[in-house]
Order: C-alpha cells, then structure tokens, then sequence
C-alpha cells in the first residue's frame, strides 16, 4: 500500500493554477550551507508542542502492532490454508476428484489471500516533476548531506523539482504497508524562488527532520504508520472487492481509531521537525522560513494568479515565461500594509480540530521566537541552487504550458461567447428596456467578467421594478455584505423569508459577515439560528429515511381503493 507522507512547509501545497497558503519572517542575510550554526536543542520546548507523549506511546505502539499483525495474521492463515488443500488434494487417493470437491474452498482460500496481499502491497505512482542529479545542482546536494550529517537519518535517493509552492519528502513503500521506503524529496521552484539559501536550509532540514533519525525512530515510526493506515483506508473506499473483504472490514474501524488515538503524537513530531531545522539551520533562521513562506505565497495566490488568471480573458493561449513572471512578482514582494494583515491574520488562525500540523502562530511559539515580517531575499535559493536556472524554468514552464493548455483554450472561448453575449444585451438594453430575466442575465455577465462592483447596479435596478425577485434580492445582499454594507443582510433576510431552500446557505453568510466585524451579539443569534436549521435538516433526512416506500411497492392501482390511499407521488413527496 502506499504511505506517502506529504508534509509541506507551506501547510498547503499549491501547483501553479491552484495556487495555495504558505508562511515564514524577515532574513538576516544569505546564510551558506556549512556556516556556524548551533549545534542542537537540548528539549522541545513546552508551548504549542503538547502533552508528554508517553501515555500516546503505551496506546500507539500496540496498536500498531494490532494493525500489522492483523495483516500477517490473515495472509499466514489463508496461505497455510492453500497449502493444506493442495497438500490433502495430493496425497488422496484419486487427487482430480478431490481437486473437483475441494474447488470452491480453494478458489475462495486463493481469492481471499490475492486480495488481501494486493490491497496491501499497493504502489504508489513515481511522483511528479523533473528529477535533478548532483552534477544539476551541487549545492542542493551538498546542503542535503550537511542535513543528514547534522541530524543523522536516512539517504534521499531522489530529488525531484516541481512547479508547486512546496516541499516534502514522500516515503514510496517497496513492500506497501510493511515499508522499506524509498525516500523522495520534492522541492518547489517557486518555494525556491521566494526563499533565500539560509530559509531554505532551514526548510529542508525540516522536511528530513519527519524521517526517522537519531531519537526520532519510534516516533517517526508510528508517523509512518499512521499515514500508511491513511492511505490504505483511502485506496479500500474506493476499491472494493471480495477478496480484500476481511482487510476493509478491519480498516473500517481500525484507521479511523488509530488516527485518532495517534493525532497527539503526530502533532508532536511536527514540532520535532522544527526542532530539527532549528537544530540545522538556528531557531531565527527557522522562524524567518515559516514567516516568509506564508507571505510569499499568500502574495503569489492574491496578487499574482489573478493576474494569470485574468489573462485567460484575453489569450487564446496559456502565458509563456509563468516562472519568470513568478520570480519577478515574488523579488517585489508584498505591499508593507497588505503584507502586516496577513501576518496579523495568519498569527490568529488556529489548528483545525483533529488537524496534526501546527499553525503559524504555535509554530513560532514553540521557537520561541517573535513573528516579524521578512525582506524579500537579495539573492533567491533557486538562483543559488542552479546554475542553469533559465533552463530548468523553461522546461517546468513547457510542462505547465501543455497541462494548462485544454482548460485554458475552453475559458477563453467561454470568455469569448460571454463578451459577445454582453454586447449583445448591452445594445439592445440602449434600443429598448430589457425584462427581468435579460437584466438579470446583463448583471451576470457583467458580475463574471468585471466584477460584483459592475453587476450591482444591474440587480438593484431588476429590485425597483420587483422587489420580491429572490435572485437580485439574494445578488444585491452578497455584494453589500462583501463591501461591508450592512444592508445586504435585509436583502439576504427577504431572500430567505421568500425561498426557505436558501436559508442555511444566507445565514451561513450572515454569520460569516458578523463574526468578520467583531459583533458577538449577533454572531451568536445566527450561530443559533444556522445549528437549528441544521438539526432540522438532520432530522428530517432521519425521517424521509423512515417513510420513504421501497420502489417495489409504488405500483399504480387499477381502482380508487376504500379507504383513500394517497397518490403515490404524496408517499415519496417528504423524500
């Protein structure tokens, strides 16, 4: 089965197209692989890292023992099964016959023990991007090897370059679930591009910091094991079959436990993997990476791939020279103001429930070290690494090209239609007034190709002539309460009242708009109000469950029936 582990710096990968969130603080300069840094840390240090994680141990370790022995146990007695009926089938007296009797119990026996061993010994595909050699890039390779030095663990075989903000080791089992794991590192080059070679020491040292090292062997081990359960509880949900029956049964109930009963643990060893980096590259350094990793690529999903995106509008074909752009875009860095809210923001996030990765703010408070906004570096990481970095730009670019090609092709013509479609119902709204429909077509174009901003005017116009149309009313609420105007949450209120099927949707808006002021008073009245909708809902799913008639049984009478049964259509009408 496959256990990758994808732990990225960034908390979230991004690959250009999607693009995603990131983090790290200001840099001190350009530091090199091999200069003084401190030499380790002497404990974890306690806030944000959790609970001792001793009690976790004395749950975890036999419970993952339970899972592999779960495994071996199922496949040892179904292969001393086979070979019990091969073996009676061969002494018996007449072997055909007894082959013919015994058939079934063997197929059974044989199908079971294939499926069983094929849904644990899954491959996982060789991970995408272009994989670079020591003779590509000496320095990555020399900083890798400074790493293992320093904290003592096993070799990556293969380092491979992406077009996505991140990095991550990916452990690629060649056993599935009983590992013996073929380490890959996947690097970024926009991660690359935004930091410089000191951060991203610091980031490297903290992916290698996940492996199993010197002290982290049984923590590392359990990380393993509850990804490869993961994973394997994924790949049973969307492959069922008779033969791996026994093994789906068990992780049905078993991984879902083992992930909760080892969520503290793995948390635990996300704050050792900073710990490690500190231990590489010095806990400033660290805190620098994490800090300037969520500016760089909040400022790439916000202010860059807008950018490309908006230029689908306009080229027939996708943009050529995007890691150029990109690399350009990352060297201005963020507008100072814009770059302070978003430190603020990402600095009041908190981990989500159940979640093992650290936010920014726990992260940098296990360091012990101050969130401060970073510099863009004088000199990039990728810059450093790379000596031919034009061309390694320009082969990630041909391959982003072609992926992007087909979606990129489709949004110009759909933009295409939309612009001739506009024009259309912009001449003859100048030639005579349009109905409610074509004016609430008009705003919708407008909204998808300038903005909400644009479109307004149009939706406010189709309320002066009907001021109970659900559409403009629930238009008209969603662009006030995005500009912040408070009206919008009457429009979104009479939408409500007049079409009830969007009333978890308008006061999940409401709720969102009112907690985004600080108004407590009101945040809690549509926190009630949406938790009772929802129980409604709940309830009465249970309840269209219980009455809904099997299909079976809805065939028309002939003859009205004494008694009056009602129409057929009245039994499913609560489904």
């Amino acid at each position: 089965m496959s256990s990758e582990e994808d732990e990225r710096v960034s908390g979230t990968a991004g690959s250009p197209g999607e693009p995603v969130s990131a983090g790290g603080p200001p840099s001190t300069g350009e530091e090199r692989p091999g200069a003084e840094r401190p030499t380790g840390i002497a404990s974890l240090p306690s806030s944000g890292a959790g609970d001792h994680p001793a009690p976790c141990f004395l749950r975890i370790i036999p419970l993952a023992a339970l899972g592999y022995a779960y495994i071996g146990g199922v496949l040892l007695v179904f292969s001393l099964l086979v070979c019990r009926i091969a073996s009676f089938i061969v002494r018996s007296p007449d072997p055909p016959a007894f082959l013919v009797l015994s058939s079934p119990l063997l197929l059974g026996a044989l199908v079971v023990l294939y499926g069983t061993a094929r849904a644990a010994w899954v491959r996982s595909p060789a991970p995408e991007g272009f994989e670079v050699t020591p003779g590509d890039s000496p320095l990555l390779f020399e900083t890798l090897g400074l790493i293992r030095m320093e904290l003592g663990g096993p070799k990556i075989h293969t380092v491979v370059i992406t077009g996505e903000f991140s990095a991550c080791l990916v452990r690629v089992p060649r056993l599935g679930i009983f590992g013996w794991h073929r380490n890959c590192l996947l690097v970024g080059l926009p991660l690359l591009q935004a930091l410089s070679t000191g951060q991203m020491l610091a980031v490297l040292a903290r992916e290698y910091g996940l492996l199993p090292g010197r002290g982290r062997r049984l923590r590392a081990g359990a990380y393993r094991a509850r990804a490869a359960w993961m994973q394997l509880h994924r790949d049973l949900e969307g492959r069922r079959g008779f033969g791996n029956f026994l093994l789906a049964r068990f992780s049905l109930w078993y991984a879902p436990y083992f992930q909760s009963v080892s969520a503290p643990l793995a948390r635990i060893h996300e704050f050792e993997a900073d710990a490690c980096a500190a231990a590489a590259a010095g806990k400033p350094q660290v805190a620098t990476a994490l800090v300037q990793a969520e500016m760089c690529e909040r400022h790439l999903r916000e202010n860059f791939w807008p950018l490309v995106s908006a230029l689908r509008d306009t080229l027939p074909e996708p943009v050529t020279g995007l890691y150029r752009l990109m690399e350009e875009k990352l060297s201005e860095g963020p507008d100072a103001k814009q770059a302070q809210a978003w430190l603020e923001e990402s600095l009041w996030k908190e981990s989500g429930q159940g979640g093992t990765r650290p936010c920014l703010g726990e992260r940098l408070r296990a360091l012990a070290e101050p969130p401060q906004l970073p510099a863009p570096p004088v000199n990039s990481a990728a810059r450093d690494y790379f000596p031919d970095l034009d061309g390694l730009k320009g082969t990630l670019d041909a391959a982003w090209r072609a992926g992007a090609d087909t979606a990129w092709r489709e949004r110009h013509e759909r933009v295409r239609k939309a612009k001739a479609r506009l024009s259309e119902l912009t001449a003859k709204g100048q030639a005579s007034p349009l109905g409610a429909g074509e004016t609430l077509e008009l705003a919708d174009l407008t909204e998808s190709l300038s903005g909400p901003g644009e479109a307004l005017l149009f939706y406010q116009r189709i309320l002066e002539s009907m001021p109970r149309f659900v559409p403009a009313l629930w238009a008209v609420g969603r662009i006030r309460l995005a500009q912040g105007d408070e009206s919008g949450a009457d429009c979104i209120e009479q939408a409500i009242a007049l079409e009830p099927g969007r009333t978890i949707q308008g006061l999940e808006a409401l709720y969102r708009f009112h907690m985004g002021r600080g108004d407590l008073e009101k945040t809690g009245e549509y926190y009630r109000r949406l938790s009772g909708q929802r129980e409604s809902r709940q309830r009465a799913r249970g309840e269209e469950k219980r009455q809904r008639v099997p299909a079976r049984y809805m065939v028309p009478r002939k003859g009205p029936s004494v008694g009056g049964t009602p129409p057929h259509g009245a039994l499913l009408h609560e489904g």
